[in-house]
């Protein structure tokens, strides 16, 4: 779906990307694993070219999970990574759609979150416009 709606190149995609990020909560280093990422065009695969991100679970992780939760996940790495926009969260059953659109003075992002079909068509949009 990414390659054909969205023209993203399968090239520019990869599957299960560790991503290192700091724990705002400890300020230890962590990592965590992205089922799928997109990076910019024809860009090394590096985690500063990461523009998508995607976290998938099966339907017993409950977005609120304290570890595996949208919280405690996409929005904890969403910030490390400044040209990552869009970002999706889903155990199978929920899905929430989550929108970086500014950053506080602490380096903190903003988000715009969604678990409804209307995020999803907003992002959409999105990604036709800037693609």
């Amino acid at each position: 779906m990414l390659n054909e709606e969205y023209g993203f190149a399968m090239d520019d995609m990869a599957r299960d990307f560790n991503i290192a990020y700091e724990d705002m909560d400890t300020g230890k280093n962590k990592k965590l694993k992205a089922d799928l990422v997109v990076f910019n065009k024809e860009k090394e695969h590096i985690q500063d070219n990461i523009i998508r991100l995607c976290i998938i679970h099966d339907e017993k992780v409950k977005d609120s999970h304290n570890k595996k939760g949208v919280e405690a996940s996409v929005k904890t790495v969403l910030w490390d990574i400044e040209n990552c926009e869009f970002a999706l969260w889903s155990n199978g059953l929920e899905y929430h759609y989550i929108q970086k659109v500014g950053k506080y003075s602490d380096n903190k992002s903003v988000y715009s979150n969604s678990s409804q079909t209307t995020m999803f068509r907003d992002c959409h949009a999105l990604n036709y416009r800037y693609n």
